[in-house]
């Protein structure tokens, strides 16, 4: 999307294949040198000068994770936003609500050597790997927490479970 222009966002790069391209630097290079020579020189339409600024980078939770070159959020140091160790419970959890927070100053750094794997093509295009790659509504909501609702009115605890009925009305609206 070009922001403060009225226009829908639009795709600039879609990947399509059986499995992940094998080398994210390879995959992004073309993109990078592009990014930073409109950047770097903006572009001329209509007589007008056109500055770009990468705003947000949007992807899902793995794909996030691919082209930062970061650990999952599966992983003890996968956490996008807060530099805390995770702890397994039968899956990886981010307990402590008062960890460091992961800036896009300390992601440089690599303050936190465990949650990177390699160095990121996007280092290059010199924005904030943390400050503008939102995270995954897909996964973090509809996946993760309306999962889990969804799953709790079904079949949890009796005192939270709905009846057959009002699951049928759901499903019948939607």
């Amino acid at each position: 999307m070009i922001r403060n222009v009225n226009c829908e966002p639009f795709v600039i790069g879609l990947y399509s294949g059986v499995k992940k391209p094998s080398n994210v630097c390879e995959y992004l290079s073309r993109f990078i040198d592009e990014y930073n020579l409109l950047h770097t020189n903006g572009f001329e339409l209509e007589s007008k000068r056109w500055n770009i600024k990468m705003h947000s980078v949007i992807c899902d939770t793995p794909a996030r994770a691919f082209v930062k070159c970061v650990k999952s959020h599966s992983g003890y140091h996968g956490c996008d936003k807060c530099e805390q160790r995770g702890s397994w419970m039968g899956k990886m959890t981010y307990p402590e609500m008062n960890a460091n927070l992961r800036t896009d100053h300390s992601f440089r750094r690599k303050s936190d050597e465990g949650h990177h794997i390699g160095d990121s093509p996007f280092l290059e295009a010199r924005i904030g790997m943390v400050s503008n790659f939102p995270l995954d509504y897909m996964h973090l909501v509809c996946l993760g927490v309306m999962k889990r609702i969804l799953l709790m009115w079904i079949k949890g605890p009796l005192c939270s479970r709905v009846g057959p009925r009002v699951v049928d009305a759901i499903s019948d609206a939607f």
